[in-house]
Order: C-alpha cells, then structure tokens, then sequence
C-alpha cells in the first residue's frame, strides 16, 4: 500500500501480508517462477548440448588418436622388421666378407682405396685401417702402377660412350713383408647421379699360384718343344748314319776286293 503525505516525497511502503493475499503478487511470482524455470531449463539443454558436442569432439578425438596409435604401431612394427632384416643381412655380409678369400675393393679416380674388406689382412698381411691409408706406390709394383692407371683411363673413356664394361686385368701387388704377388682384379665403374664415373668396385684375387702353375706348365712345354727337336735331330742323325753305313760298306767292301 502506498501512502503520500502531503509536503514530502512518496515513500514506498510494503506489506508482506498484503501482498501474499494479493492475486497480483502470487501471479508475479509465479511468473517469475515459470521464467526462471524456462531459463534454468534452457541453461541446462544448453549445457547438455555444449557437453553433447564436447562427448562428441572427444570421441572424434579418441578414435583419430586410435587410428593414429594404429597407424604408429604398423609403422613401428615395420621398422621393426626392416632393421631386424638389415641386421641380419648385415650380419650375412659381414660373414661373407670376412671369410672370403678374395678382397672386395673400392677405389675413388685416383685409384685410392675408399672401402676395403676385412679378408685384406689375410692377402696383403695390413688391417683394414692400414689398408685404407695405403698408397697405391706400395700397393703395387711399379709396373703394375702404370698397366692400373692406363686400364682405368681407357675404361674411363668407355663409360663415356657406353654402359660400364667389367674390366679383368692381372696385376702384381706388395704384401706387408715386402714380398709380392699376383693378383686378378675384377673391377667396375661407379657412376654418380650425373652419370660420370666416380670411382671403382672390384674382387680381387690372388691367382700367383696360378701364375705359377702357368709358367711351370710353359716351361714344360719348351723342355718338351727341345726334346721334340732333340728327337727329330736324333731321328734326322740316325738316318744320316745309316745312310753313311750302307755308303761306307760299299766302300769297304770294294776296299777288301
């Protein structure tokens, strides 16, 4: 209820108990109730729909996250099984190498050698390291020098022309000790991206008892070759003797007479 004295402001007035009889004040209230609801409920479907989204987004996260564990572990896997396998092979070259009897060489354009395989302490009596510090003057006879470097450049100037040609040339070698010995190298150009020759690849072989047995079987065929002469001459003599025999019998026999 609102009282105005005269002469002063309007002050306003308020009755608890009025107002709960009054229709008005239960209308406002429940008015005021039924909007706070709808706010409550359109705070809470909001909400709901907010969190909807987020479960959603979560979800979508969690199954890229799973197909990228997925993915992460068939890659790992095959890593796995990539270096398992080069390990392996690795471990069959190694064996190979190291057991071989010849010696896998590779040389850059100045015949220097870049990789070398360990069965080099077995051939040349150096270890790898050594062996990959050596100059080619005491690797090779001087001779032998000289035939390398003329092979390698005319093979040099195939590649220019043509693929690659598998060159075969026998070539004398120092051992540690000093001593000598022959060896066949197989080689090849290496070729870079541009198609130019960098270097070489090669086996080499000892074949000095081969060699030797060469020349023993040489020598035996020229004592063999003298001996033909020999028996021809002895054959030939022979001949002339009994030729001189029967002309010496006449005589003799004329001189008897």
């Amino acid at each position: 209820r609102l009282k105005v004295e005269a002469g002063g402001p309007a002050p306003l007035g308020f009755d608890a108990a009025v107002y709960l009889r009054s229709p008005a004040g239960w209308t406002t209230q429940i008015v005021h109730f039924v909007l706070l609801t709808l706010l409550l409920e359109a705070m809470v479907h909001a909400i709901r729909q907010g969190m909807t989204r987020s479960i959603g987004v979560v979800q979508e996260r969690t199954l890229a996250l799973s197909r990228a564990n997925r993915e992460l572990e068939a890659e790992i896997r095959s890593r796995e099984r990539t270096e398992r396998e080069l390990r392996e092979r690795h471990a069959q070259y190694r064996l190979l190498t190291e057991n071989m009897s010849e010696v896998l060489v590779q040389q850059d354009m100045n015949l220097a050698f870049v990789y070398i395989s360990p069965s080099v302490e077995r051939m040349f009596g150096y270890s790898v390291e050594e062996a990959l510090r050596l100059d080619m003057t005491r690797a090779m006879t001087p001779e032998s020098l000289v035939r390398a470097r003329s092979t390698f450049t005319a093979a040099v100037e195939r590649a220019r022309h043509g693929p690659p040609e598998v060159t075969l040339v026998e070539l004398e070698y120092y051992r540690k000790d000093g001593s000598t010995f022959w060896g066949e190298l197989a080689g090849k150009l290496l070729l870079d991206g541009d198609g130019q020759p960098s270097g070489s690849i090669g086996v080499l072989r000892d074949v000095t008892a081969r060699r030797e047995a060469q020349e023993e079987q040489r020598r035996l065929a020229d004592r063999l070759q003298q001996a033909e002469k020999l028996q021809v001459l002895g054959q030939l003599a022979g001949g002339i003797a009994h030729d001189f025999n029967n002309q010496l019998a006449g005589i003799m026999g004329h001189a008897e007479l």
